[in-house]
């Protein structure tokens, strides 16, 4: 035989290899190594078979394509009636979530457990049943609905419209009685009082249901946030100062009966303090007075609420619809009267541009990080200087402190950006437009980069010479 250590020939009798020393087994200590390889190979074969067979049963399982569309669709369905049942049909991602984990749950089941996987997803599917009827119901009368004079409103349905009768008829029928306020728009309240506390040129820029005519030249106004409907109940609190969060997209007729008296009651004086929300429902119909109504006395009142209510969000918002509702109607003469401290500097150029066919010193600053500019070490450290100094490099390059803005640079944009209103009640002609970046001009940015830049370093030598000054 052979060593199986080294392959040098030895004597069948020999215990150790006379070349490398190695231990020899006899024949039958071969034997069974041999049938332990052997069993440990079978053994493995087996297993192969197995998943080979479990996947060709699978396989077939998933062949008939009803059973694999019952499995996956209709559970997904419950798991979405779970959703909306429990968080109040809201939106979001986790219906995607909930599908994703249900096409993983049938899909890892064992093919002999079939019968078991079908049962449960019957069992989520019968929920998925149960939110069907509700959903019947939130067609038939919206759960949270706001009536309009003979109209009633549904923010689940597309505001999907019913007559009012209709919606009596259907309370009488079933003896619902819900403690909310939309039931008790139902009953006609008198608060045509609260309305002549406040002061007339409030009053002028109010939206209220029955004192306006709806008209095409004046659109979704039945869904305005802002309109206040005399019908609904309103109820007097000495608490006049709550600060109770309202939520966003705050709007009159969700507003509860105390709410609406507290709001009322601001209108009064528009000046005082009081929580964002309720400023955000009267500005809401100031918007739409910019765009349809009265736009001088609306302007006029948004500068007033911008002088005593200092929310980043209401600044932002009332500036940039000012200066787009200055382009829409063509009223350029009242960016005068506006002071631009919280707009979209791309807006901001364009009105300017547009009313002045100019930029000064403020404006070039102003515009600095949308050129490229990001240097602000002197504009922020010695603004006067920066001023003064950008001031005289406009002189010596242009004539006069001011770089000027032809028509056909206004005309050679490359890009675009959207304007938006605050008030989601506007139709998206309305409440969205795509404007031109002026500053996507090549030659109006690269000029204006180079004006700031320049104008940055001569300070710069103008500082290291008065810190000479200063050691000596």
């Amino acid at each position: 035989m052979f060593c199986r250590q080294c392959g040098t020939q030895v004597n069948d009798d020999d215990k150790f290899c006379v070349n490398c020393g190695f231990k020899l087994k006899g024949e039958s200590d071969v034997k069974q190594d041999v049938l332990a390889e052997v069993e440990k190979d079978f053994s493995q074969l087996n297993k192969r078979l197995e998943n080979i067979n479990s996947i060709n049963s699978h396989d077939h399982y998933f062949k008939n394509k009803w059973i694999t569309l019952i499995l996956y669709l209709l559970p997904a369905f419950g798991w979405l009636g779970i959703y909306n049942i429990y968080a109040n049909r809201k939106k979001g991602g986790i219906q995607i979530g909930l599908w994703v984990l249900n096409i993983i749950f049938v899909t890892l089941i064992p093919p002999e457990n079939t019968l078991v996987n079908i049962a449960v997803q019957l069992i989520i599917f019968s929920i998925f049943v149960l939110w069907i009827s509700d959903l019947i119901w939130v067609f038939k009368l919206p759960t949270k609905y706001y009536i309009k004079g003979k109209k009633i409103y549904s923010p689940y349905i597309s505001e999907k419209v019913f007559k009012s009768d209709e919606v009596t008829n259907f309370f009488e029928d079933r003896n619902i009685i819900e403690n909310n306020t939309y039931t008790n728009s139902l009953v006609k309240y008198d608060n045509r009082k609260y309305i002549n506390q406040i002061p007339k040129e409030i009053v002028e820029l109010l939206w209220i249901k029955d004192d306006i005519n709806y008209n095409d030249n004046n659109p979704s106004l039945e869904i305005e946030p802002s309109l206040i409907d005399l019908s609904l109940e309103i109820l007097e609190t000495d608490n006049i100062n709550d600060n109770q969060e309202i939520g966003y997209y705050p709007c009159y007729y969700e507003l509860t009966p105390k709410q609406r008296f507290i709001y009322l009651n601001w209108l009064k004086d528009i000046t005082k303090p009081i929580n964002i929300s309720y400023v955000f429902i009267f500005y809401y119909g100031l918007e739409r007075h910019l765009l349809f109504g009265e736009f001088e006395k609306a302007f006029n009142v948004i500068n007033i609420l911008r002088k005593y209510h200092f929310n980043s969000s209401f600044l932002s918002y009332s500036e940039d619809a000012i200066l787009i509702s200055i382009i829409k109607r063509d009223k350029f003469e009242y960016t005068q009267k506006i002071s631009f401290s919280n707009s979209n500097p791309l807006l901001f150029a364009l009105v300017i541009s547009k009313a002045f066919k100019r930029f000064n010193a403020e404006d070039l600053i102003l515009l600095s990080r949308n050129v490229g500019f990001y240097n602000q070490r002197y504009i922020k450290g010695d603004r006067k200087k920066f001023i003064n100094e950008l001031n005289r490099l406009l002189k010596e390059k242009y004539g006069e402190e001011y770089y000027n803005i032809k028509d056909e640079d206004i005309e050679n944009y490359t890009e675009t950006f959207t304007l938006a209103f605050a008030n989601y009640s506007l139709e998206d002609i309305y409440r969205f437009e795509e404007a031109p970046d002026i500053l996507s001009n090549e030659t109006i940015r690269e000029d204006i980069y180079e004006l700031l830049e320049e104008t940055h370093e001569r300070v710069k030598i103008l500082k290291r010479e008065e810190r000479k000054i200063k050691k000596s």
